[in-house]
């Protein structure tokens, strides 16, 4: 809901107005209003000044906050006689929702005095009253309200008649006549003056108009009053007279005395004349803001002073000169006959100035050529409001000067001591609002405070987060006022949120550094959502949120440091931690870097020359047999998915398995597991992890490296820990496993040892496939800051780089070089390069490889005592295996060993593992019991010389047969010949060829021929050879009609193992339907068009037959019935009225060969 009007707008016109709803001071408007709202506080208010004339704004529109009050001075607003002004104020809450309210009434503004009249004969006396006419007063702008009429015997006097009012009558062109009563009888030759003065609609007086009137007798007691127009006395040593040009004088030296000043301060005390600037004597104005008038009002003596007054007149100017800055001394009038008023509206022709004192100017005259000049103390003009000089202050306890910000929720505090200046009117009076937003008192309505109070204090609960504003509004004694806000206090309780903290200069995190004597650190994301942070705090200890090696200080409002001539101790670990500090002096909490280990030594070499035996168990189970999570097998745990036996000693893992082991701390170890990737992808992730080791094993489906990998690496713990392996959990992609074995050292070198022991015992290398292939693998530990990176390069001479430079292999501790082809028997040179995470390094040179770039030679024959051998397949029925090899040598370095194994296809062995045998073998033996029939295997060999190159051999597949094909699934199909009629299944009309089909005979190793036979009355073919041909057509057979023929296929496999026959049936017919002569008799329906048709007796077979119908009206015709099929002797058909039936009907037996009868058939 939008504002309510509690006070609609309206003007105030204070000393500004003599007449309510009127104003005759042009340079100063104010104006007052009150709107309300329960639901949100009124906002703001837009004040908009218009006229009667037209509604665009008189000055421009105002908008202002909270406040209930304006004043509009100069140059803002000059206002325009004659103009009524309205007021209109839009008020508008916190919501948007506004009520616009205006004043009814209006303010009309005159601030000019009617021009003066003259008074026109004839003007007459009768007994006592005395009759005066005059005419020509007028007023534009507000018009003649009133006259003013005095008569006195003395010049300016009014002791005959003082202030008599007289309406104004008619038009501003009427003649305005009043009688009075003068008291006293006139007599013919009597002088008397007459005054008056127009009063126009704002109540402003006129100049006065006066003249010398002389009663001529035309009666006993009337006449005529002639006034003086030509040699009229001079009244005083001034110069006044009645019959001068207006404001002008006659003569003064006429006068006989000159005249004569008396310094106020000697006229006697009962006859002083007291002058204020002010239209009444009780309130004295030292100061005003309209710069367009001036009040006056005096106070003359009473009763019988001791000098009498004859007359008075007022005046204005500056403190130090009458007129002075006030009248036109040239142009105008100085001094202005009272009349007997004893106040005055002097509205200077010129602009009065500001921070001028102007006084008002009484002269009394005591005679003719005496009198005496009293002025007022002064009034001074200020069209100014209040000046703000200083800055209003939001007090916060313990804050110096203005605060930004507070932690208190219930308190604000507004101070504005020494903010407020106004040299020409004092301060009245404050008015003290607080809110939400600059002079808006949403908060606390505004309340007056006396000029002595310099600080108030609201007590109320507050928003967190929200700016509070101290609004003040100081109001002059001339009810200008000026309104300031302070720049607002944000309520803050909330601590600075956090950040993070780096333990480096370049937001680039270190866990490690060799320097013992700098330390650098950096900072960021630390907030404050209210009050801003305002400064960190940085300290620098050997804990989290300790200081005791640098001490917190403030670092302002910088987010880096690097502090220098540090004592950091290699080893430890130091951090820094940060403070968060907000303008409003909260602080947030302590954050600490992760810290930084000090690393001043360079990584050193581990080595083993001799590990000692296999310490993990084989995999053992049955084959196609599975274990979940939880089961646990010869020390192997499945841990999470599942794993399945291929072989016995062969899994695939799909999940994690795990096994444990008894460590010890900073010895080495070696990892060999043999497996391969099995699955839609080329190669898989198998994850290692252990005490000391956490690696990705990239395992290929090819079993590159005999499908071995190595990982060295040394334990971090001295404690039963386990060796876990991870593989993905697809279906369709698995890792195949033949063993884990992992071996201890047990001798081992360190950086310390004696250097050949050292440098010998940590390299190996080896050249595999290509054969210019170069690997590499070492070791090296640092247990402060472990190892950042390796560099390794490959050259002809000691630390060269001449076949390849230096390049990173990260994290991995081995490597392989793939280059120029160095010559056969050269040496080749490896450097590398151990690099610490504080950035120190170890550098090794193991010793030179001498190239050999030729495998061994390898020829392999495979034997078995039941092999089967032709020239077109092999398979064997027995589980004994014989695998023998020749042509074996090699003449650089020599067969170091040799290994064989079989598997189900070529390189693999899962239907037996690889059987290592020295390099003077050449054979092998063993029984194998995991073959089954239809299984197609392969034996490999694999032989390696001492330069760690391999040779690998497989023999072609050979089959494992030991059942016939099977016929579970097999089917047999005759083909029938074709004729007119079709030819049912399982009959022919043909006697000397057969034609079959057959399928669904399997065998998983492959069938190599199928056999045919066809066996019947005076036909026996025996087993006929068709080859891999799945149909047959057999001719030459002289079958029998009318006799049943077998037709019988069987496969034969490798081992030529024939499966079971599977056969089929064929009858012979040749014989064809005869037609008997008794023709189709007809039966028709009673009361209806159905003919019932026969032939039972018509044909003549020894076969089934089938029949095709035709009926028409007319022969030849099938318009009735065509060509159905039935294999029933008699059909019912429709025939309507139709009276006389054409019928053919025609027999079919199961080989299509037919014969036809066409009867006629009438109704009876």
């Amino acid at each position: 809901s939008p504002p309510i009007i509690v006070k609609s707008p309206r003007f105030e016109t204070g000393h500004r107005s003599l007449n309510p709803g009127t104003q005759f001071s042009r340079s100063l408007l104010v104006a007052s209003w009150k709107f309300g709202d329960k639901e949100s506080p009124v906002a703001s208010h837009l004040i908009s000044i218009t006229t009667h004339r037209n509604v665009t704004p008189a000055i421009e529109p105002l908008r202002v906050g909270s406040e209930t009050r304006v004043s509009v001075s100069q140059p803002n607003v000059t206002l325009k006689d004659g103009f009524h002004y309205y007021i209109a104020v839009t008020a508008c809450n916190e919501a948007n929702l506004c009520t616009s309210s205006k004043s009814t009434d209006g303010l009309f503004v005159d601030t000019t005095p009617p021009l003066t009249g003259v008074f026109v004969n004839p003007m007459k006396y009768s007994g006592t009253t005395l009759t005066v006419t005059w005419k020509g007063f007028a007023d534009a702008h507000s018009g003649i309200k009133s006259y003013v009429l005095n008569v006195g015997t003395k010049y300016s006097a009014y002791d005959v008649t003082a202030n008599l009012s007289v309406a104004h009558v008619g038009s501003e062109e009427s003649l305005q006549t009043v009688s009075t009563d003068t008291k006293r009888s006139i007599r013919a030759g009597d002088r008397f003056f007459v005054s008056a003065w127009a009063v126009n609609g704002v109540d402003l007086r006129s100049d006065q108009i006066q003249v010398s009137v002389v009663a001529s007798s035309s009666g006993i007691s009337s006449g005529v009053l002639f006034i003086e127009r030509h040699s009229c006395p001079v009244e005083n040593c001034a110069g006044d007279c009645t019959c001068a040009p207006v404001h002008n004088l006659c003569d003064a030296r006429a006068f006989p005395q000159p005249c004569s000043e008396v310094n106020a301060s000697a006229v006697p005390a009962d006859s002083l004349v007291a002058v204020f600037d002010s239209l009444t004597y009780v309130n004295d104005h030292s100061v005003q803001a309209s710069d367009s008038s001036l009040l006056a009002s005096w106070k003359i003596p009473s009763g019988s002073p001791a000098w009498p007054l004859e007359r008075t007149q007022f005046s204005a100017g500056t403190r130090h000169a009458v007129a002075e800055d006030v009248f036109d001394i040239n142009e105008e009038k100085i001094w202005y006959e009272t009349g007997g008023f004893t106040t005055a509206v002097i509205l200077p022709t010129l602009s009065l100035f500001h921070r001028t004192v102007y006084s008002i100017y009484v002269r009394a005259w005591y005679s003719g050529s005496k009198y005496a000049i009293f002025k007022s103390r002064g009034v001074e003009i200020d069209t100014t409001p209040p000046d703000m000089i200083r800055i209003l202050l939001d007090v916060v306890a313990g804050v110096d000067g203005d605060a930004d910000f507070t932690t208190n929720q219930t308190h604000l505090n507004v101070s504005w001591e020494g903010s407020f200046l106004d040299s020409q009117s004092e301060v009245e009076q404050y008015r003290i609002a607080f809110g939400t937003k600059p002079n808006i008192d949403d908060v606390s309505a505004f309340r007056i405070v006396q000029p002595s109070v310099s600080f108030l204090e609201y007590f109320g609960l507050l928003q967190n987060g929200l700016r509070y504003f101290g609004t003040v509004q100081a109001v002059n004694t001339v009810g200008l006022g000026s309104t300031f806000s302070t720049d607002g206090v944000v309520v803050d309780t909330e601590r600075p949120i956090a950040g993070i903290v780096i333990d480096d200069d370049q937001l680039a995190d270190r866990q490690y550094q060799d320097n013992i004597s700098t330390f650098s650190v950096s900072w960021h994301g630390f907030f404050d959502r209210h009050s801003a942070i305002a400064y960190y705090s940085l300290g620098i200890g050997d804990s989290p949120g300790l200081d005791n090696v640098v001490s917190f200080r403030n670092v302002g409002l910088s987010l880096s440091e690097k502090f220098h001539n540090l004592n950091l101790l290699h080893g430890k670990r130091y951090y820094a931690t940060v403070i968060a500090h907000d303008a409003a002096g909260l602080q947030s909490k302590a954050v600490s870097s992760d810290g930084v280990t000090i690393d001043t030594s360079p990584p050193y070499v581990v080595a083993c020359a001799d590990f000692g035996a296999n310490a993990l168990t084989t995999f053992t189970g049955q084959a196609n047999s599975s274990l979940f999570a939880g089961d646990n097998v010869r020390g192997w745990n499945v841990t999470s998915g599942r794993v399945r036996y291929v072989a016995n000693a062969t899994i695939l893992l799909s999940g994690t398995i795990s096994h444990a082991y008894d460590f010890k701390s900073n010895l080495t170890y070696k990892l060999l597991i043999f497996g391969k990737a099995v699955g839609d992808k080329r190669s898989q992730q198998l994850l290692l992890t252990g005490p000391g080791i956490r690696r990705t094993i990239v395992v290929d489906k090819l079993q590159t490296r005999d499908g071995r990998y190595t990982v060295l690496f040394e334990s971090t713990v001295s404690a039963r820990g386990t060796i876990e392996l991870h593989a993905s959990s697809s279906v369709n992609n698995l890792i195949e496993l033949t063993s884990v074995h992992l071996y201890a050292c047990r001798k081992q070198y360190t950086s310390e040892s004696p250097l050949s022991d050292a440098v010998s015992a940590y390299f190996s290398s080896s050249y595999l496939s290509p054969v210019n292939t170069l690997g590499v693998h070492w070791q090296m530990f640092d247990g402060e800051s472990g190892i950042k990176e390796y560099l390794w390069a490959v050259g002809t001479v000691k630390g060269g780089q001449q076949l390849l430079p230096y390049m990173s292999t990260g994290l991995t501790n081995r490597a392989e070089y793939v280059g120029s082809e160095p010559s056969q028997g050269s040496e080749i040179h490896v450097t590398i390069l151990g690099i610490n995470m504080a950035g120190l390094t170890t550098v090794l040179h193991p010793p030179p490889i001498r190239v050999d770039y030729t495998p061994p030679s390898i020829s392999v024959q495979i034997l078995n005592s039941l092999l089967h051998e032709d020239t077109d397949q092999q398979f064997v029925s027995g589980n004994i295996m014989s695998v023998s090899w020749n042509g074996t040598e090699d003449k650089e370095s020599g067969i170091d060993y040799c290994e064989w194994g079989l598997g189900l296809s070529p390189g693999s062995t899962e239907l037996l593992r690889y059987r290592k045998v020295d390099g003077s073998s050449s054979s092998g033996s063993a029984t194998v019991t995991s073959l089954r029939h239809g299984h197609l295997f392969y034996a490999s060999v694999r032989c390696r010389n001492f330069a760690n190159l391999e040779a690998h051999k497989s023999s072609r597949g050979i089959y494992y047969v030991t059942s016939p094909p099977s016929e579970s699934s097999a089917r047999v199909d005759h083909r029938p010949t074709s004729s007119v009629f079709d030819t049912a299944a399982g009959y022919q009309i043909n006697n000397n060829t057969v034609e079959f089909a057959w399928s669904g005979f399997d065998d998983p190793t492959q069938i190599t021929r199928y056999e045919v036979s066809v066996d019947g009355p005076s036909v026996r073919t025996g087993w006929i050879d068709v080859g891999l041909y799945s149909r047959a057509v057999i001719d030459n057979l002289s079958m029998l009609s009318g006799s049943t023929y077998t037709l019988s296929v069987r496969a034969v496999n490798v081992a030529d193992l024939a499966s079971r026959a599977v056969s089929s049936v064929v009858q012979v017919v040749r014989e064809k339907p005869s037609v008997t002569g008794v023709p189709v008799s007809g039966r028709w329906v009673v009361d209806g068009g159905d003919v019932v048709l026969t032939w039972a007796s018509s044909f003549r077979s020894s076969h089934s037959l089938k029949f095709e119908v035709s009926v028409g009206s007319r022969k030849g015709s099938s318009d009735l019935l065509q060509w159905r099929e039935t294999v029933l002797p008699s059909i019912t058909v429709d025939v309507g009225l139709t009276r006389e039936l054409f019928v053919t009907v025609t027999a079919v037996n199961q080989v299509g060969l037919s014969a036809t009868l066409a009867s006629i058939v009438s109704r009876p």
